[in-house]
């Protein structure tokens, strides 16, 4: 069995369980076994259209990060996420948004700051927004009004920490320094949009995403794998 479909089977086997310790031990054993970095070699080393689909899934997230999904099962639906942030791309703090799937993920290079949020009345105004991906792939921000949150709590999340977020929990990110890499495992959709605030305004956008190009792919995945065999 390759090593990809070797991961892909303990998570399909750690995501039906239905159990939290299980699954997040499956998610770590990835990169403690040194299984993730026999994937990204497997996929920049690729020649033919292996790196192609990875490629043309992979993205800038407009939250401020490169998003390049690895793999993924239909029963249940899952992905399984590697997310790279690099501060000078990104040295605001993200929108603050929720999702339409629970998540558990490992940091595994770098910080990440994050900000919990709960609507209430004696908050901050922000214009609220709904988020989600049309029929035909792009994504779609719609302006719905405006509503009012308020900050209830911070934490850092750190090399080696792993985390499990309910998709409802509004909250926003921030890289303090340097590259934060982290694997992310995205459990079913529960949701058709997710929440996202701002301050600004801006009219509704339906807009697709555009590819990672193959060769800035290998080199973002070089990186990691770098970071990686330094850990």
């Amino acid at each position: 069995m390759d090593i990809k479909n070797k991961v892909k089977e303990d998570l399909n086997i750690a995501i039906q369980s239905q159990n939290s310790d299980t699954i997040r031990n499956a998610l770590e054993n990835i990169i403690s076994n040194r299984e993730l970095n026999r994937i990204i070699e497997y996929i920049y080393t690729d020649k033919g259209d292996f790196i192609k689909s990875i490629s043309n899934s992979s993205y800038f997230h407009q939250l401020g990060f490169s998003k390049i999904i690895l793999m993924g099962g239909k029963y249940p639906s899952w992905r399984l996420r590697l997310h790279v942030w690099n501060y000078d791309k990104a040295p605001d703090w993200s929108d603050i948004h929720n999702h339409s799937w629970d998540f558990y993920s490992v940091i595994f290079s770098g910080e990440l700051l994050t900000k919990f949020y709960d609507v209430s009345d004696d908050g901050e105004k922000y214009e609220h927004y709904k988020y989600g991906i049309n029929k035909n792939g792009c994504f779609s921000i719609k302006p719905i009004g405006t509503n009012k949150l308020k900050q209830v709590e911070s934490l850092s999340y750190k090399f080696g920490d792993t985390y499990f977020l309910d998709k409802d929990i509004l909250h926003s990110v921030l890289v303090p320094a340097g590259i934060t890499c982290s694997l992310m495992l995205h459990l079913p959709c529960e949701k058709k949009y997710s929440d996202m605030y701002r301050k600004g305004i801006f009219k509704e956008i339906q807009n697709k995403n555009k590819a990672t190009d193959i060769n800035e792919l290998r080199v973002i995945l070089k990186k990691v794998n770098e970071i990686l065999k330094n850990n």
